[in-house]
Order: structure tokens, then sequence, then C-alpha cells
């Protein structure tokens, strides 16, 4: 089973669906603030009003993810330059670290934050985003992908909607790197990288990279998903060229400072 991610899955959501996952998230998570913000609080708040869901196997992985996301969004602030996320979805982080700069300046209204997404799902899947641990009837390894072009399509109306306490945030719809283009020429002291497959972590990863203010921050959302391995293969191939560290969490996160 541990080398099955799509079985540990099953196992996962058959042993917790009936877990009193509200008890659980308050024993592990009441007591942690960023800033002056209750994280509880805010992590439920931005799940809600961007219709965000977790599935059972992954209500913890992604309750913690979205705390690190937090805590190293709020250590950004104090690093001169712009801010950007490479894979919007619903909105839910943009909002989550939206609210944590509007905590640390009432006046902030999502100056120089750049959200880019093509609003149209997953590009096409190659090999690098396939699971190869499973074999058909003769043994053979056969490539399984878990999503397919199109998949996590949401409207950039409805982004906006949920993002309309912020009205200086920057949008950027259209495909990763082409979409690069349209971006300001600047340092950057954020970004979030959260696009599931190899090819956009990649590009992301050479944009930004050699972009990024002293003291910078590159978050990869992706670097140990079950269901987006490339995500991880696209992000190791990068820092194996530039021969730079980086931080692994057990939440599947990849983190890179640029000291």
């Amino acid at each position: 089973m541990e080398h099955d991610p799509i079985e540990k899955i099953k196992f996962l959501n058959s042993v917790q669906s009936g877990a009193p996952i509200d008890f659980h998230l308050k024993t592990i998570f009441s007591e942690i603030k960023i800033g002056d913000l209750d994280f509880l609080s805010l992590y439920d708040q931005c799940m809600s009003s961007t219709g965000t869901w977790a599935p059972s196997w992954k209500t913890f992985r992604r309750a913690q993810r979205a705390l690190t996301l937090g805590q190293y969004f709020d250590y950004s602030l104090s690093v001169p330059g712009s801010k950007a996320e490479c894979g919007v979805l619903r909105g839910f982080s943009a909002l989550l670290t939206s609210r944590i700069a509007q905590m640390r300046d009432k006046n902030w209204t999502g100056e120089n934050y750049h959200l880019i997404d093509s609003f149209a799902g997953l590009s096409e899947p190659e090999s690098h985003d396939a699971i190869n641990n499973f074999s058909d009837v003769s043994g053979n390894k056969v490539p399984i992908f878990t999503h397919k072009a199109g998949d996590f399509a949401f409207p950039l109306t409805k982004v906006q909607n949920n993002l309309q306490s912020f009205p200086k945030i920057r949008f950027h719809k259209g495909w990763i790197p082409e979409i690069f283009l349209d971006l300001p020429e600047v340092e950057w002291s954020f970004v979030h990288i959260d696009v599931d497959l190899y090819s956009p972590t990649l590009k992301s990863l050479e944009y930004f990279f050699p972009r990024m203010a002293a003291g910078g921050v590159i978050i990869n959302d992706d670097y140990s998903s079950p269901l987006f391995p490339g995500g991880g293969s696209g992000w190791t191939e990068f820092f194996d060229k530039v021969k730079k560290p980086f931080l692994v969490l057990d939440t599947g996160q990849a983190i890179y400072i640029n000291k």
C-alpha cells in the first residue's frame, strides 16, 4: 500500500471519514496565531468564503500547508518586492495571504500582488506527471494519470468576486510560461507555485528564481504530492541545475529562501 498513492488515499479516507474532524482540527490548531490573527478562524473563513473543501484524507495536510504558507507569507512582508501566486483555483490561499497582509497594514488592498492562472484548468499532463507504480497483467509498468487537461477550471470572474475586498490585486489569465510576458520586470519577495504539473512548475522557477529579492521565498505546494509527481520532479530538476539547497516539509511543500 505504501507504494500505491491511490490505495493509500483510499485507506486514509476509509479510516478518517468517521473521525471527529472538527475536534482534531481544534486540538491541533486552536492556540496558533499568525500575528494577531487566530489561524483556525482565518483558515475556516477563507475555506468558506471561497467554497474550498478538502476530502477527509487531506483535511489535516491542507490545514498544515495553509499555516506554513501563511507564516512564510507573513515573513515575506518584511522583504521588499512584489508577490505572486502561480495556480489560483478558487482563491483560497490568495485570500488567506491577503488577510495576513491587511492584518499588518490595514490600508493594504492588494498592491503588487499578482495572481497567475489559466482559469481554464490544468494543461495537458506529460510523462513526468504520471504515477508509474502500476503494473498491467504482464507485469509491465503502466503510467497512470490521475487528472486530465481542463481539470480544476474555475472562472476568473468568480475568483475576482472571492477577492473583491482587495481591488488592487492583479490577475493574469493565460498559460505558463507565455503569461509571464504580462508581468512587470521587478524583484519578487514571495512566490507560491501551486500548478500541479511538471512543465509549469519548472517554467515558473526558470522565470522567478533569477528575479527573487534577497531573502525572498519560493514555496512549492506540490513537491511531495501523491497525485502530482510532476510538481516535485520539475522542482528537483531545476534545483539540481542551480545547485541551491531547499527545505522539504512533511506537508509535501518545498521551500527555498534566497539567501
